[in-house]
């Protein structure tokens, strides 16, 4: 309902910690979750809906230092299928980003602009600068171990299994 009337998060949150009696935190995070998988699911719905024009979607995350954890990093750039959902954790900030059929595979005789390529999480990693490496990385032994190549972006890739989304991206620790 909240999301129907443009309710923020902020707002739906208030109404949380009245009625629910959740913390300000706990509730934030529900709200947050909430409804961005509703507006997921919805965009979903329609890529579904639209099969023939949009097979598939790519994982595009909001590449943040400090703010976009490393399995979001590992996710971005991945290609789905539109039955897969994007299965982003609690306060997840990455969205899925059409990949339509081009004019060429409908049929038509018209050259459209050239699709854009989103690089893969790893590769988009690899060429950063030293010190934005440094702010997504959580700690020094992440940063040694990925600069000796011990790990790699995708080592940092896990899932968890929550109650009520079910299977959620999770950042792994360097153990």
């Amino acid at each position: 309902e909240s999301v129907a009337l443009g309710y923020s998060p902020r707002r739906l949150a208030g109404t949380l910690r009245r009625s629910a009696g959740m913390s300000l935190s706990d509730a934030l995070r529900l709200a947050r979750t909430t409804q961005i998988n509703a507006y997921r699911e919805a965009t979903r719905a329609s890529y579904i809906a639209n099969e023939r024009l949009v097979p598939t979607w790519t994982w595009v995350s909001a590449l943040d230092p400090g703010g976009t954890c490393m399995a979001c990093v590992a996710k971005h750039g991945s290609i789905h299928p539109v039955s897969e959902r994007l299965n982003d954790h609690h306060n997840g900030w990455c969205v899925m980003v059409p990949n339509p059929v081009s004019y060429r595979d409908l049929g038509l005789n018209v050259d459209g602009p050239p699709a854009e390529r989103i690089p893969p999480g790893e590769e988009w990693f690899k060429g950063l600068p030293e010190g934005q490496q440094r702010a997504f990385l959580s700690s020094e032994g992440a940063w040694s171990a990925w600069q000796a190549g011990k790990v790699k972006v995708g080592d940092f890739l896990g899932t968890a299994q929550d109650d009520v989304w079910g299977e959620m991206v999770q950042e792994m620790s360097l153990k």
